[in-house]
């Protein structure tokens, strides 16, 4: 899981360096216009990085959504608590311990 967690942080930091790399080249592409360079030149190059710059946003929202499933420390060291706390005396409780750990197959 720590794995697969930092997998997807580091993606998402290369997806939002990779953004920002782009809106500069976007930047770059308007000022050139501006100064007279080959509109049509320009405006292929504009439309490409506008592309490029939609694919990017898309792929980052998919993982930051990835990414949020993901728990925290804190909501680890909850459940352990909550663990440690549980009374298993009762044949209730036992079952709901037990529950917490193993899932029931629908093939039986």
């Amino acid at each position: 899981m720590a794995y697969n967690s930092t997998v997807t942080d580091n993606m998402l930091s290369i997806n939002e360096k990779a953004i920002i790399k782009n809106k500069k080249e976007i930047e770059n592409v308007m000022a050139a216009i501006r100064n007279g360079l080959n509109k049509e030149i320009m405006k292929d190059e504009l439309d490409r990085l506008e592309a490029e710059k939609r694919k990017l946003e898309i792929e980052n929202i998919r993982l930051i959504i990835k990414n949020k499933n993901k728990p925290t420390p804190k909501m680890l060291l909850a459940f352990l608590k909550s663990l440690i706390d549980m009374n298993s005396n009762t044949e209730s409780q036992k079952k709901r311990l037990i529950q917490r750990f193993v899932k029931k197959s629908s093939s039986i």
